[in-house]
């Protein structure tokens, strides 16, 4: 297949990052064990030992007021999005350890983090509350907007400005102040529960259907009005089991063809993502299929080092 140039497309496999020997990797408890849970972080602390996103520093330690390093947040936000597949392309990152490879090229990919160079990721280094509000908000992660007009923090600037007024706007946060969002402040980790169990709460669930694949064998397009309108057309065929033969005939941005992927996709738990790079723009991108109710979920990021060339998450419907 051709983008411009070639394209290498890679499939998602289904695997655990809980296989994974991460920091904090101890035994699931309740935040009714940790003695440094307050009430005010029970919640999120119950929800991300629940959802396995996390566990605890030690067995009585949740490591509330610990500084969160930007390789730990990788791998929890990972968990939270459920980037679980081996096969993303490679980050290109030296400094990333074999507990967190599969986390941070899936998320790369994806165009949710970058890293402090071309070769280094900044593993060690401690994350800023800035650095987080700009993964989760990206359009791979939780997608969520916001006015930055209406914001009234003294410390945010330009770079910053979308995230944070997006985590404002869905009452993620109301910053450290009222003047100040703490941008440059460093994120603990029992904010970064918070944070994450908010978020995951604010979110609308699309509504899926009980795994039946069966039913979607077809061509699947998004709606167009005119040449300028994003487009996607998928189309699904040759299933067996759970796996499919997953064909996205073609994507564009407005009038701009990018190209097509075909490819063997394995669905799991109602979704599959093909992840391809192509050498034209230096560029990877990530493909995400999703089943639902009455339509089939499209998410695509594309992304090179000129910033975003395609993003967007689409619903096709059966042609």
């Amino acid at each position: 297949m051709k983008v411009h140039s070639s394209l290498l497309t890679k499939i998602a496999q289904s695997s655990a990052l809980t296989m994974l020997v991460v920091a904090f990797a101890v035994s699931p408890v309740s935040a009714a064990t940790f003695t440094d849970v307050s009430e005010r972080y029970e919640p999120a602390v119950n929800y991300l030992v629940a959802q396995d996103i996390t566990n605890g520093v030690s067995k009585t330690k949740f490591g509330i007021d610990q500084n969160v390093k930007r390789g730990d947040a990788a791998i929890i936000l990972a968990h939270a999005l459920g980037f679980t597949e081996k096969d993303a392309p490679s980050s290109g990152f030296g400094d990333v350890p074999t507990r967190g490879v599969v986390a941070i090229n899936a998320l790369k990919a994806a165009g949710i983090v970058n890293g402090k160079s071309t070769k280094s990721f900044g593993f060690n280094d401690l994350m800023k509350r800035g650095e987080m509000a700009l993964m989760l908000t990206k359009s791979a992660a939780y997608n969520i907007k916001g006015d930055k007009s209406k914001l009234t923090f003294t410390d945010v600037n330009d770079r910053y400005a979308d995230a944070v007024a997006a985590l404002v706007d869905h009452k993620i946060t109301t910053g450290k102040s009222t003047a100040k969002f703490g941008t440059n402040d460093l994120l603990k980790r029992g904010e970064y529960a918070v944070f994450i169990h908010k978020i995951e709460q604010s979110i609308e669930k699309e509504p899926v259907v009980p795994f039946a694949l069966t039913k979607y064998q077809g061509l699947w397009e998004t709606k167009r009005a005119n040449s300028q309108d994003s487009y996607l057309s998928v189309n699904i065929e040759n299933i067996k089991a759970n796996t499919a033969k997953v064909q996205v005939d073609s994507m564009s941005s407005g009038a701009m063809y990018i190209g097509s992927v075909d490819s063997e996709a394995k669905f799991v738990d109602n979704k599959a993502r093909i992840y391809y790079s192509e050498d034209g723009f230096n560029g990877s991108g990530v493909i995400t299929i999703e089943l639902l109710e009455n339509a089939v979920g499209v998410t695509v990021v594309k992304s090179n080092e000129r910033g975003y060339l395609f993003e967007g998450k689409y619903k096709a419907y059966k042609k």
